[in-house]
């Protein structure tokens, strides 16, 4: 949220707090003008310790509910979509980030968040916290993949020593949640890493960040290409193509998908949950397969496609419905055609 634009002296704070995504900081921007030099502050220390509250003790296997890497990955593409727009109008931008005495802070630092700011050039600092913390944290929680730059040079290749890091750490963690279950924790590991590849080929490489909750069997990943969707430059056009591109995924007979087939197919071993952006238009898919659109019609072009997956890793196959491909194939045309008639 913009805290303060002072034009005269040409100063802006923007304020960072739990729900702060991508459509929210490419808001404040446009209020900016940005081709003319300005101090820029972007404070985090607005956000609370709840947002590494994941006791969850209403718990849903699959529910798409508050996932930090969702939006910091966001925020980070949000601000590097910016440095490299109007990284030459002299800006001076600074981050205030909360001390690493604090709850809040050290999630912060665990998911090397002052590292990758420095990184973009932005000058950090460490101060205190808005608000008194009062929440618990999930002592179990890991750090499955703090936040990390898959970058691309101009010949096209990438960083292996980077890519081969994600993997391992991938792979570790699947196969300690999975023990006892290697096939499925092979599956795991060769999906994320062919997104991985993915981002690399096509879009210019990327963001990825990803968590795991041991004590809920949870893992969450989060994946924002460089560059690049699915097509259509309109809002309602980018949804159709996005829409499109499931299809053609669940289409055995099909093209394929963008290896939105392979992802469907993790998150149904593991009933998982998929989020799918493309531009301003959002795909939600659920472990049933009903299916939720949203479009931020921002009127300015955000980064590239965006993937978020959550996956219930618990072993026991008492949480799990009975659902044969065949019928959740059918779930999810239902809700296609749901979503693209209005008629359910």
């Amino acid at each position: 949220m913009l805290v303060s634009l002072d034009r005269k002296l040409r100063r802006a704070h923007i304020g960072i707090n739990n729900g702060t995504g991508l459509a929210e900081l490419l808001a404040d921007f446009s209020l900016i003008e940005c081709t003319i030099p300005h101090t820029i502050i972007f404070d985090w220390t607005h956000a609370s310790a709840n947002l590494t509250l994941e006791k969850r003790e209403d718990y849903l296997p699959g529910g798409f509910g508050f996932h930090p890497t969702d939006l910091l990955t966001e925020e980070i593409a949000a601000l590097a979509q910016f440095i490299g727009q109007y990284g030459d109008a002299g800006h001076q931008l600074r981050a205030r980030l909360p001390h690493e005495d604090t709850k809040i802070g050290a999630f912060f630092q665990r998911m090397k968040l002052g590292e990758v700011l420095r990184r973009l050039g932005i000058q950090v600092e460490g101060i205190g916290v808005c608000e008194e913390e009062g929440a618990e944290d999930d002592i179990t929680r890991r750090t499955l993949i703090p936040l990390q730059f898959v970058t691309v040079t101009a010949d096209g290749t990438p960083d292996f020593r980077a890519i081969n890091s994600l993997r391992r750490n991938i792979e570790a963690t699947f196969n300690g949640a999975l023990e006892g279950d290697r096939d499925l924790a092979n599956r795991l590991t060769s999906v994320v890493s062919e997104a991985v590849d993915n981002m690399v080929e096509y879009a210019g490489g990327g963001i990825v960040a990803g968590l795991y909750y041991p004590r809920v069997g949870e893992v969450e990943i989060t994946l924002i290409n460089r560059c690049g969707g699915f097509g259509g430059s309109e809002a309602d056009d980018q949804l159709e193509a996005l829409l499109s591109a499931v299809e053609r995924a669940l289409d055995k007979d099909g093209p394929g998908g963008n290896g939105i087939r392979e992802l469907m197919n993790l998150a149904d071993a593991a009933f998982g949950t998929v989020r799918l952006s493309s531009g301003p238009a959002s795909l939600l898919i659920a472990p049933d397969g009903t299916m939720q659109t949203v479009v931020d019609n921002l009127g300015f072009p955000p980064p590239g496609a965006r993937v978020t997956l959550v996956l219930q890793l618990l072993p026991g196959k008492e949480y799990l419905p009975t659902l044969t491909k065949e019928s959740l194939l059918k779930i999810v045309q239902r809700g296609l055609a749901c979503v693209r008639e209005g008629v359910c």
